[in-house]
């Protein structure tokens, strides 16, 4: 196989004439769905706490609308996740669900900055947002990236199961 035909039938990597190309599968029309419907979440949950939380800086709990969203994002987080590896471990997308895994973890950690940020300093305090929300984020980059890695890896291990059974034989008793 020459390179021009490597590149044509959709190979990765530069390949000399012997050598073995891995080619890689476009993502399906429902895989693009399912990763606009994350980035969707995370843009509807970062909008909420960006615009709520300023509109009631006067009220007594102005962290209640950054709670709600955070409490939403993590329900749909623990839930999603599993189900999400799950599903593309069981399509065979290993490199999706790593990569998955990290734009989980990096969106969950940028929504923590924007609440953070979002959350309107007191009259009585000093502006020191900024400082705590750095100091926050990296305290909380191991956990978040450690819970997100064991919830992948939980949905994952499922979805290989899942894909195992399907391929495994069927085997009848007909000696009866």
């Amino acid at each position: 196989m020459t390179s021009d035909d490597a590149r044509r039938a959709g190979s990765v990597g530069l390949a000399s004439p012997g050598e073995r190309t891995v080619r890689r599968r476009p993502l399906t029309r429902a895989e693009v769905i399912v990763s606009g419907a994350w980035g969707v979440l995370w843009i509807a949950c970062v909008v909420w706490a960006v615009i709520v939380v300023p509109a009631t800086a006067t009220s007594e709990s102005p962290t209640t609308p950054v709670l709600v969203s955070g409490v939403l994002l993590l329900s749909l987080t623990v839930l999603g996740i599993p189900v999400t590896s799950g599903w593309l471990a069981a399509r065979r997308r290993w490199g999706t669900v790593l990569v998955f895994a990290g734009g989980v973890t990096a969106g969950a950690l940028a929504w923590y900055v924007v609440a953070m940020l979002a959350v309107p300093v007191p009259d009585s305090q000093s502006d020191t947002q900024d400082i705590a929300t750095g100091a926050g984020l990296v305290v909380l980059a191991v956990p978040t990236a450690a819970v997100v890695a064991l919830l992948t890896s939980i949905g994952a291990g499922a979805g290989a199961l899942v894909q195992r059974a399907r391929l495994a034989p069927v085997v009848s008793d007909e000696s009866s």
